[in-house]
């Protein structure tokens, strides 16, 4: 099984906005003050709070298999992957 696919069978039940936020550090090394802003939104929909139009893009439709060894390298040198496991 591959790390990519680990990776997603993983998120696949969590909250739609740390799906998107999975998807945003996938495609980008950092967040933006945007990105934080949009995602804040997006958990405050997730609660309950009302009037928020804003749509998770979970990473399930993007296709980020290039920027996968990009993932696994900050994984591992952020010490939350051992180069082991």
């Amino acid at each position: 099984m591959s790390v990519y696919h680990d990776i997603i069978t993983w998120s696949g039940n969590k909250a739609n906005f740390l799906r998107d936020a999975l998807r945003r550090l996938i495609l980008s090394p950092a967040l933006s003050a945007t990105d934080i802003d949009e995602l804040t939104e997006l958990l405050k929909k997730e609660v309950g709070f009302t009037g928020i139009t804003r749509m998770p893009i979970p990473h399930a439709v993007v296709n980020f298999t290039k920027k996968l060894p990009y993932l696994v390298r900050s994984f591992v040198c952020s010490g939350h992957l051992n180069e082991s496991e």
